[in-house]
């Protein structure tokens, strides 16, 4: 039993040690990794709670493991996030097909707004792969009895006006010039769901 405490201390600490050096990383060189939580601490307490010399101090093994001190911090924003954006706080939601793209607009509560595109067949990239969807979020205010979304594309503004029965899209900023313009939301006919 004693060598299987060891044992899930040595691999918890280990993993615990390569979530700190992600974030020492980043400082150090700005270098973007990710951490994994849980793991770490679960398996770093597991073995100090086999032990009881250091059971007391099982609940240290959340602090020691980077990861899972973030997920606990985040764990409110999180859960704010997650709200924010449920069916509960949702206004409503624009739809529509649109050459081989299906695009969904929903309008939360406190101004949130975000942009969904799917595409059938997917889009080849300039990376070499396939585009097979794009989310943007962004923030909505009404307008003339419409919507305006900003804040989803560097410069860009989308409007949503109703005209006869149905909503159409005027897209302001977009870039002039540009290639590719699948992400191009205007001229579209939403309908509201």
């Amino acid at each position: 039993m004693l060598l299987l405490a060891i044992a899930l201390m040595v691999l918890g600490s280990a993993l615990s040690l390569a979530n700190w050096y992600t974030l020492f990383a980043y400082l150090w060189n700005g270098r973007l990794s990710f951490v994994v939580p849980l793991f770490g601490a679960i398996l770093l307490g597991s073995g100090m709670a086999m032990i009881p010399q250091t059971r007391p101090f099982r609940w240290l093994a959340v602090v020691a493991d980077y990861g899972t001190l973030i997920l606990i911090i985040s764990l409110p924003r999180l859960a704010y996030a997650f709200w924010s954006t449920s069916i509960f706080n949702r206004i409503t939601v624009f739809r529509t097909d649109d050459a081989g793209r299906r695009i969904e607009i929903r309008l939360f509560r406190r101004g949130i707004a975000i942009i969904q595109a799917s595409f059938n067949p997917p889009l080849p990239n300039r990376a070499g792969g396939f585009a097979v969807g794009l989310s943007w979020m962004g923030t909505w205010t009404p307008v003339d009895g419409g919507y305006s979304v900003t804040g989803y594309a560097s410069d860009r503004e989308l409007l949503v006006s109703p005209q006869n029965g149905v909503f159409r899209t005027r897209e302001l900023g977009y870039p002039v010039g540009k290639k590719e313009t699948h992400d191009s939301l205007d001229g579209l006919t939403l309908h509201q769901a």
